[in-house]
């Protein structure tokens, strides 16, 4: 049975140049070893921008579910959530997603081994370890898990630190994971509207389930993954595509793929220069408005959950 890595490719071009030359990464490490044996799957408002290989497979998402995939407060990494627990229908467990600002490093086969395996305690995939939660490294969530220690006795999850946050840049998820997005979403949803900063709440939910469910594993060693240049690495990747000739067949794309490498001194430059800093300053003044208002949402949704259920007319009349 093939070895299915799942992608979400969606938003801006650049996003979808990013997908297209991780997967390119990952067709070379399987290309230069006669590997048939993955299958790649890429979730994407515009399939045909994704790699055309046998290995490859593009699944048309449209904007009207992407946004449905968003939740009322238009969170955009519940996204990936809802990507995971589609792919899981259409192709079930194991499988391992990554995210698309990535480059690979190693074939998983080690990974797909222990995924696959019979264990009482399965193993699950995360990026990385970022750190345990406390009142400095995360204090929203810190005081926000304290607030919900009868949630958490409920989700069997454990009430009192430590917590720990892992990176899901990856996320690896064994043949024993029925369940288990169904729980993250269900995680997600309830603490999304009670804190301010919301970037990292789907990573919260991630974390606190998987390592609720299964015994968890660092995947760094087989991707690199540049989450904190996000702005920086578009315009490096730039230095890639651009002298790639018209119509380049995709085994020859994948071959300049492994060849091109992502250098963080260089990504440093780009952020150190006025243009870049001035776009960084653009988008989060942007992002401040969009924050107002789903904090809005927010504190409207949160009125509404702690709101007691109305009586029908029925039992009014009654």
């Amino acid at each position: 049975m093939p070895k299915t890595v799942l992608y979400l490719s969606h938003g801006g071009q650049k996003y979808r140049e990013q997908t297209r030359y991780s997967v390119l990464t990952l067709l070379a490490l399987l290309l230069e070893r006669n590997r048939n044996d993955f299958h790649i799957a890429v979730y994407s408002d515009r399939p045909d921008q994704i790699p055309a290989h046998d290995l490859v497979q593009p699944i048309y998402v449209g904007p009207d579910e992407f946004a449905s995939w968003r939740g009322p407060l238009d969170y955009v990494h519940r996204i990936k959530l809802e990507v995971l627990r589609r792919a899981l229908g259409d192709f079930g467990a194991p499988l391992i997603y990554v995210d698309s600002d990535t480059r690979w490093l190693r074939i998983p086969d080690e990974p797909f081994t222990a995924l696959s395996g019979r264990d009482r305690a399965p193993a699950c995939y995360l990026y990385k370890v970022e750190g345990s939660i406390s009142a400095s490294f995360f204090p929203q969530y810190f005081r926000l898990l304290h607030k919900k220690r009868p949630k958490l006795i409920e989700w069997r999850i454990p009430f009192d630190p430590p917590w720990t946050m892992w990176n899901s840049g990856t996320v690896g998820i064994p043949r024993q994971g029925d369940g288990f997005i169904d729980d993250v979403l269900q995680v997600n949803d309830e603490l999304l509207p009670h804190v301010s900063y919301r970037n990292c709440v789907e990573q919260l939910a991630l974390s606190l389930i998987a390592g609720r469910c299964f015994k968890l594993r660092p995947f760094d060693a087989y991707l690199e993954h540049w989450w904190s240049y996000g702005s920086e690495l578009p315009v490096f990747l730039q230095r890639f595509f651009d002298p790639l000739p018209p119509g380049l067949p995709v085994p020859e794309q994948a071959a300049r793929a492994a060849q091109f490498r992502i250098i963080e001194s260089d990504l440093r430059t780009i952020q150190s220069r006025p243009a870049n800093r001035l776009a960084r300053w653009c988008a989060k003044v942007r992002s401040s408005f969009h924050k107002r208002k789903i904090d809005l949402r927010a504190y409207g949704l949160r009125r509404r959950l702690a709101s007691p259920t109305l009586p029908t007319s029925d039992a009014r009349n009654g």
